[in-house]
């Protein structure tokens, strides 16, 4: 299951956590009365790199890896 962000949304939320362009999470991570943002990792996250400086996207891949994503494309 996939789940789209609101056009317009800000690349960070609470804590500073990066939302990826797309994510997704596998059916066993979500639960029926889950509303709004998914707390955690996405399991597969992608970035589309456009004008963002290479480290800045380095930093968000390191981030998301090491905070449980099991690829980052």
């Amino acid at each position: 299951m996939t789940r789209r962000q609101p056009y317009g949304r800000s690349d960070r939320v609470e804590h500073n956590s990066p939302i990826p362009d797309v994510s997704f999470v596998r059916n066993e991570r979500l639960s029926p009365d889950i509303q709004g943002l998914i707390q955690g990792a996405p399991d597969v996250a992608i970035e589309v790199v456009s004008s963002e400086p290479a480290a800045q996207l380095e930093q968000k891949i390191s981030l998301y890896l090491a905070q449980g994503s099991k690829l980052v494309v």
